[in-house]
């Protein structure tokens, strides 16, 4: 059984087609060791949210993970919880690639990041 909350006002995102998410045991509400999570998150990308909520796991192919999840017994409950979004993301490799760029002069005089390639400073120290 996967439960999740999808809140009806845009005050709180809640979980949205393209979400990246994690299907972990249902623990109850305690958390859960950081070697837990480890071994028993599953990753998966929110598909449609509303009006029922489709995943799209990870690892497609693995079929004994799909029956582990949707086995019908007493117990096999599980939470889902997002994690980073899209947006997050592309912000954050945004960030990492306007490190990693070297500066170049431009015909004009100013200067500004070339993103198509690392610096030579990074070249050299990997």
């Amino acid at each position: 059984q996967l439960g999740v909350f999808v809140p009806d006002t845009l005050e709180n995102r809640g979980i949205q087609a393209g979400d990246a998410v994690s299907i972990l045991p249902y623990a109850g509400p305690y958390p859960m060791s950081a070697e837990s999570l480890d071994r028993n998150m599953i990753e998966a990308t929110v598909t449609n949210a509303q009006p029922q909520l489709i995943l799209r796991l990870q690892d497609k192919t693995n079929s004994n993970l799909y029956a582990m999840l949707t086995e019908p017994v007493e117990g096999n409950v599980y939470r889902i919880d997002k994690l980073a979004n899209r947006m997050g993301f592309n912000r954050q490799l945004a960030a990492a690639v306007a490190i990693a760029s070297p500066f170049e002069i431009t015909p004009g005089g100013t200067s500004r990041r070339d993103s198509r390639r690392p610096s030579p400073e990074l070249i050299k120290a990997i």
